[in-house]
């Protein structure tokens, strides 16, 4: 028997620029994917997927990021809990995180029904810009999640160009 599961993606523009670094740019994030997700939350989405670093300014420099970051925190990942549980569905949330041991990554968050993180990722391949830059680090695995409707793997930009990944998914078997 079939287990349909309807998946929700928002690819879209990165956000406006802000000028601002502070708790206004964040709160200015948050507005613009308020407004984003009411686009597919009608459909009632088993999972959302979003974008790739989706709270990320683009014209910030990057000593402007990592301001905004501090400030940040999991102000956005929260707010998409928020929406996971109030809307009863997954959230694939993406974006540069600071780990507890200081370092940063381009990683993703699966947000479950509940609103609870049960899962992450980070991205391999990063960029040369990211570690030049912004002193991104790589990860250093695939990531399978068990959500209640199956496996999911997890990639991020260019991982999947690199054979050591896909192959790596193929022992791993998600969905």
């Amino acid at each position: 028997m079939a287990n349909y599961v309807k998946v929700a993606t928002l690819a879209c523009a990165p956000p406006p620029a802000s000028r601002d670094v502070g708790q206004a740019a964040v709160d200015e994030m948050i507005e613009f994917w308020h407004r984003k997700l009411q686009q597919v939350l009608p459909d009632e989405p088993d999972l959302i997927a979003l974008p790739e670093c989706c709270d990320l300014f683009t014209t910030h420099s990057p000593k402007q990021r990592r301001a905004y970051y501090q400030i940040r925190g999991n102000q956005v990942r929260d707010f998409f809990a928020s929406i996971a549980q109030q809307h009863r569905c997954h959230i694939a949330y993406a974006a540069i995180r600071q780990m507890s041991d200081g370092t940063w990554r381009n990683a993703m968050q699966m947000l479950n029904r509940e609103g609870k993180v049960i899962g992450g990722y980070h991205n391999r391949q990063v960029v040369i810009g990211e570690t030049t830059e912004d002193g991104i680090l790589c990860g250093a695995d695939a990531s399978v999640i068990g959500c209640d409707f199956g496996r999911v793997g997890c990639a991020i930009c260019f991982d999947l160009n690199f054979d050591l990944i896909r192959r790596r998914y193929v022992d791993l078997k998600p969905i």
